[in-house]
């Protein structure tokens, strides 16, 4: 009996005390590695042998309670081709995070570098400095905040760096409700050989859905329970940086599920949609209508006159509870989940009250598009409702977006193909393909005024004025933020300052903003705000010369090695029409310098760009409009995307000259 005592405390002591460690696996294959004769590398700064990522999920036992850590080790090997690809590989960063919620923490690592000579030299892993990452890192490492970094001895052109390293996340959480989604790239910077993902996640199923990794491949890859899974993909070429590429488009990637019980079916897109049917089971403990139960919220939605006005009260109920919790609207990892819910609950609700729906899952266009192999809730990012009002007309609004109005859909949603489940005022549903409406065309529009002030040894001082507009998608796409920013009165005016510097170009060198003031309309907003600034001058030369640049941030140049050579289509999702006037009002000691290159004209297929100046006694104007007319160039018709940026640079740098 007392050794069958022991042998419990024993195994009970080692949930425990047991230390989390590298991946066996990958630790036995680091220490067998050699250096490796390579056959089919590509031109590449460096060549990435193997990129293998393990994954293990498993319980721990942490102060008398069951909690979940999931470690994740790296293993990589890498032959080092150029002196760029030498630059780039010779440090190894590790990612880490502590704060209150999330704690991600390094466990160990190994690194070694291997001659073809057969030699092996071993770097110290005791020599880790805490660093921010530098601009050429590697695509794998990039993050924001603080990394660990690990400078590796004795690596040169020719030569191979291998290491691995592990770290820990422990979750506090029964791990009977535990579950991770996640999507892992397969692409980097330089040719990959092969990239592999392992996942052992003892006692819960798991599940895979490999994007675009080739027609043979199998999708929606199903596993359970404990057994270690591995899927690879080989030969993968480098990742393009190019100007308005969409790198993540067509790319392939993997995400992945750990949970205890995985129920969404994905056989057909008609099985995901006879799963939305809401019951009453699922939706009757859903306190989406600001604290009320379905049945009080609807009793409460009748008594309203007008489709379009019943849809706005819903849409209000639902953004009230994230207005007020907006902290939790921006750490939420798992947004698509709780739009599902939203939309089950207000099925059911316009079912009872007879009134028809469609119900649109989107995918954010800058990052994906729908893949109709990919039958899962998981490829999306959001919901949008629709509905026909009294008048006729078709009007949409997102499930989860604080702050929003009817039509007040988000630029990366406008424009895609979606999967739409239709209800009529049956109840009854069909599904389809559908596509999102493009609408809510606006600009991002600044008024600012200058005023030259005093000229002191070398410095001229400058009071800025300015107005700054969104309006359309524009101001779609900022208002959950602003509204957020402008929600506590006690921190509305440091938050906009804050928010104000960001939009501004050299803002190290404004000491402050003042005069800050805030307004919006349903359709737009107007931010008016005043800097002070000090320009350098040369006394000797008596001429003061600014440029429209040292006013307004833009992204128009076009280095030389991105100009000549395009690859991939490109995508201009993330540009906004633009309107800038600056007014430039003189002192008595100053006359204007008059430069025509600030005038020009610009139009083809893909936008119009107009800049003009003009004289008006002490006060000289000049002003900016830039209007985009497509999404999306071909290789082909770069020259024109070239053409309309090396003109909008050209206006930005030129010079006003003043004289004393």
């Amino acid at each position: 009996m007392n050794k069958i005592i022991l042998a419990l405390l024993i195994c009970f002591g080692v949930i425990n005390v047991i230390k989390a460690q590298i991946n066996e696996e990958a630790n036995n294959n680091f220490e067998k590695s050699k250096y490796e004769e390579i056959s089919n590398e590509e031109k590449s700064d460096a060549t990435i042998i193997y990129d293998r990522t393990y994954i293990d999920v498993g319980k721990i036992r942490e102060n008398g309670e069951f909690k979940v850590r999931n470690l994740k080790t790296i293993h990589r090997k890498i032959k080092i081709n150029t002196l760029y690809g030498l630059e780039q590989y010779n440090k190894l960063y590790i990612k880490i995070f502590n704060d209150l919620h999330y704690n991600l923490d390094y466990v160990d690592c190994k690194v070694k570098t291997l001659k073809k000579d057969g030699k092996v030299v071993k770097t110290d892993n005791t020599d880790f400095i805490t660093t921010t990452l530098p601009a050429n890192a590697p695509f794998f490492y990039k993050q924001k905040g603080n990394v660990k970094m690990l400078a590796i001895k004795d690596i040169n052109i020719g030569d191979q760096v291998e290491y691995i390293f592990t770290t820990q996340e422990i979750i506090d959480i029964d791990p009977e409700y535990y579950y991770k989604t996640d999507r892992l790239s397969f692409v980097n910077n330089d040719f990959c050989i092969e990239k592999s993902v392992f996942i052992n996640a003892d006692k819960y199923k798991i599940k895979l859905w490999p994007h675009y990794f080739g027609e043979k491949d199998a999708r929606n890859t199903d596993y359970s329970y404990n057994e270690g899974k591995k899927i690879t993909l080989n030969n993968i070429k480098p990742k393009y940086n190019e100007i308005y590429s969409n790198s993540f488009l067509y790319e392939p990637d993997l995400t992945y599920m750990i949970k205890k019980e995985i129920t969404v079916k994905d056989d057909t897109w008609e099985d995901f949609a006879k799963y939305f049917k809401p019951s009453r089971k699922k939706t009757k403990k859903k306190f989406i209508f600001e604290g009320k139960s379905i049945n009080d919220a609807i009793t409460e939605i009748e008594t309203i006159v007008g489709t379009k006005e019943k849809f706005k009260f819903i849409l209000k109920q639902i953004n009230e509870p994230l207005e007020n919790n907006m902290y939790l609207y921006f750490d939420l990892d798992d947004k698509i989940d709780i739009s599902w819910s939203y939309a089950q609950v207000i099925s059911r609700a316009v079912k009872k009250m007879k009134i028809p729906i469609n119900f649109h899952f989107v995918i954010n266009k800058n990052y994906n598009k729908l893949d109709k192999t990919y039958v899962s809730l998981y490829q999306f990012d959001d919901i949008i409702c629709s509905f026909k009002g009294e008048d006729n007309k078709i009007y949409y609004f997102p499930l989860f977006s604080p702050f929003s109005n009817l039509n007040d859909i988000q630029k990366e949603f406008q424009g895609t193909e979606c999967f739409t489940i239709s209800q009529n005022e049956l109840g009854e549903r069909t599904h389809s393909f559908d596509n999102i409406p493009e609408f809510n065309s606006g600009k991002i529009a600044k008024n600012i005024d200058v005023n030259l002030g005093e000229i002191e040894e070398d410095k001229i001082k400058l009071n800025i004025k300015e107005k700054l507009s969104y309006s359309g998608h524009s101001w779609i796409n900022n208002k959950a933020l602003l509204m957020y920013l402008v929600k506590d009165s006690t921190r509305t005016d440091e938050n906009l300052k804050r928010f104000v510097k960001e939009q501004l170009p050299m803002s190290h060198k404004i000491d402050s903003i003042y005069n800050v003031q805030f307004t919006s309309k349903d359709a737009s907003c107007n931010i008016q705000y005043e800097y002070d600034k000090e320009l350098n001058i040369n006394n000797a030369s008596e001429i003061i010369h600014l440029r429209p640049s040292d006013f307004v941030q833009h992204t128009f140049y076009t280095p030389y090695h991105m100009r000549e050579t395009r690859l991939e289509k490109g995508y201009l999702n993330n540009e906004y029409n633009l309107d800038f006037v600056i007014n430039f009002h003189l002192k008595d000691a100053f006359y204007w310098i008059q430069n025509d290159n600030l005038r020009k004209e610009i139009k083809n297929d893909f936008g119009e760009l107009k800049t003009n100046f003009s004289n008006d006694s002490l006060t000289i104007s000049t002003s900016f409009n830039f209007e985009f007319k497509k999404n999306q160039f071909e290789v082909s018709e770069w020259n024109q995307i070239l053409d309309l940026r090396d003109t909008a640079n050209d206006y930005l740098v030129q010079k006003f000259y003043f004289k004393k």
